[in-house]
């Protein structure tokens, strides 16, 4: 049996994943450095590394020192709410040299009232400020809600709001490989609700390991790799209990889709 940190969607194989990302010599950039230098990012092997915090903040911190380590740099999203915006988690993050963003999802806390929601919105923008600087945001998927908390900007512009991107409205998925481990694999199709984009390029990629030999061998040039950390487990109850959790929540995605 392989030892714990080799098993799939634990801290050691997320730590793998970014030794091969590194060794494979590929440029990685955060959300904003995406829309700052563009051309850069086009120019060569290239992938934005994305996570949103939906639960287990401690976790964001532990892959924030993994990538440290090895001079990577991430986008963390937070959600403003009780269990995720610990202020001290995420000027510690922001201090490793990462980006924060807000992980909004006030349409649907909003029920569909768009000027609660724009409220709200900037409200919780300004929490954010106070501790760290927040270029970019990205809509929470609230997969049981009716509302899409993206449309909060067909009434608004994001852009007021000193803003520059939202991955989902923002970056060119053409010819960008998009990879979530939202189902608990890296298929963006089989169980996602909400977490997808429009792309040139369809992948059917299951395990990690999948993942891995893809970028050892530079199977795709431009990648946009979306981790959450509560699903990346440090122990084997965390593992277990997130297994069952995410077995759970496949089966109803499945049926609302």
């Amino acid at each position: 049996m392989k030892p714990f940190r080799e098993w799939d969607f634990t801290l050691g194989k997320y730590g793998t994943l970014c030794k091969v990302i590194r060794s494979s010599d590929y440029s990685v950039f955060t959300v904003a450095d995406y829309h700052v230098d563009r051309e850069l990012f086009d120019s060569g092997n290239s992938v934005i590394l994305r996570h949103d915090v939906d639960r287990r903040p401690e976790n964001a911190v532990e892959m924030s020192r993994i990538e440290a380590a090895l001079g990577i740099r991430a986008t963390y999203y937070f959600r403003a709410k009780k269990h995720t915006f610990k202020p001290k988690i995420i000027t510690e993050i922001a201090d490793l040299g990462h980006e924060i963003g807000y992980h909004y999802e006030c349409l649907s806390d909003a029920h569909g009232n768009m000027e609660e929601a724009i409220a709200d919105f900037e409200k919780k923008l300004a929490w954010f400020r106070e501790l760290v600087p927040v270029r970019t945001i990205c809509m929470h998927g609230s997969p049981l809600s009716k509302w899409d908390n993206r449309d909060l900007w067909s009434e608004y512009d994001f852009g007021n709001y000193g803003i520059i991107g939202e991955p989902y409205l923002s970056i060119d998925h053409g010819d960008v490989v998009y990879l979530s481990d939202t189902g608990r694999n890296w298929d963006c199709n089989s169980h996602n609700v909400r977490d997808r984009v429009r792309s040139g390029i369809r992948v059917e990629m299951q395990s990690t390991a999948d993942l891995l030999e893809a970028l050892a061998t530079k199977q795709y040039g431009k990648l946009h790799i979306l981790c959450h950390p509560e699903r990346w487990a440090a122990n084997i109850p965390t593992f277990v209990a997130q297994l069952i959790k995410d077995s759970l929540t496949n089966l109803v995605k499945w049926t609302l889709r």
